[in-house]
């Protein structure tokens, strides 16, 4: 008979093995709290907040994974704690991690590039006074990406879940499936109220990265597989991603179809 731990660990692991990442880092926590650590619990932690996006999160699991005594990691968690480190504005610690990645992987293209670009930051803080990154006033506190420009109205997609009764929530990181918005852009450079772009583009799916024709009568953009707004999955029980085009007809975007 399992008892609590091993009911908790084995959901944990259930979980994360289902890309279910927000789900398995609640129950390794909660084994963590209960005084339950190992070698297993620190990866999947730092794993499932790399998975996520939360690099600082993922850089203290890596660190107490590295802590552990008479451990032997694989390398690429080497590769991937030196990129959280270096996600977090740790660069020189990031730096030290990276070149023990490329002692013991040489012939990986990563540790080749990076010993033939050990100045990249250098370069990168000579480049930087360039750019002025601003929030435009359509940016939400949720992810806003992939923009692109259909006249005079800036497409991109976006996380945000509003206007609807039933959300759907994506368990690899419970934030709502992106969908595809727009917002007019006026000859001062000032941005209506940003709205969904299409009931028929967006569907329960992810759905981002458009490109327009030059003429503006088809679009091309990405979203999961799937068949009439249900998701299709493949062996490893996950739903790719796949490019889609739809043609506007008399203002609607109709006629969509996967390639």
């Amino acid at each position: 008979m399992l008892n609590a731990q091993d009911k908790k660990t084995k959901r944990a692991k259930a979980d994360f093995n289902s890309y279910a990442y927000a789900e398995a880092i609640e129950s390794y926590e909660e084994l963590v709290k209960e005084g339950y650590t190992s070698e297993e619990i620190h990866k999947n932690l730092g794993d499932a907040y790399y998975q996520k996006g939360n690099y600082n999160a993922s850089a203290y699991w890596y660190e107490q994974l590295f802590a552990e005594p008479q451990i032997n990691v694989d390398t690429e968690y080497l590769y991937k704690y030196a990129q959280t480190l270096k996600s977090s504005g740790n660069y020189e610690l990031s730096h030290v991690w990276m070149q023990k990645f490329a002692e013991q992987k040489k012939g990986d293209i990563r540790a080749i590039k990076f010993q033939e670009n050990k100045d990249y930051l250098d370069k990168i803080k000579e480049n930087s006074q360039r750019y002025d990154i601003k929030n435009i006033p359509v940016n939400s506190a949720s992810a806003d990406f992939a923009p692109s420009f259909f006249g005079e109205q800036l497409i991109f997609s976006t996380a945000r879940d509003t206007g609807r009764i039933l959300k759907s929530v994506h368990k690899w990181n419970n934030k709502p499936f992106t969908n595809l918005y727009t917002t007019k852009v006026t000859e001062n450079g000032e941005f209506s109220v940003a709205e969904r772009l299409s009931k028929k583009l967006n569907k329960k799916t992810h759905e981002s990265s458009t490109a327009f024709t030059k003429d503006g009568s088809t679009v091309y953009f990405t979203r999961n597989n799937s068949k009439n707004g249900n998701f299709l999955r493949d062996k490893e029980g996950l739903s790719r991603l796949k490019i889609y085009r739809a043609t506007l007809n008399d203002g609607e975007w109709e006629d969509i179809m996967e390639l």
